[in-house]
């Protein structure tokens, strides 16, 4: 993947970091199995200068479709 860059909901342009997303979903108790789909997911979706609210949206759309009890804790 080349790099991506994100906007935060600052307005600031950061490189995106797969780490905090897998972190995210890991608090809210997704199994690797989940998070690698979602990751999945989100990779084929993201482009410069999507915002962090939309890949937020995103995950929790796939998350909810695969685990709503988890998608209600993220």
């Amino acid at each position: 993947m080349s790099d991506i860059y994100v906007v935060k909901a600052s307005g600031d342009r950061v490189l995106f970091n797969p780490d905090k997303l897998i972190q995210s979903l890991d608090r809210a108790g997704a199994g690797q199995d989940i998070i690698a789909e979602v990751l999945k997911t989100i990779d084929n979706n993201l482009y410069n200068g999507i915002t962090t609210k939309k890949i937020y949206r995103q995950a929790y759309k796939i998350l909810n479709k695969l685990s709503s009890h988890h998608a209600g804790r993220y």
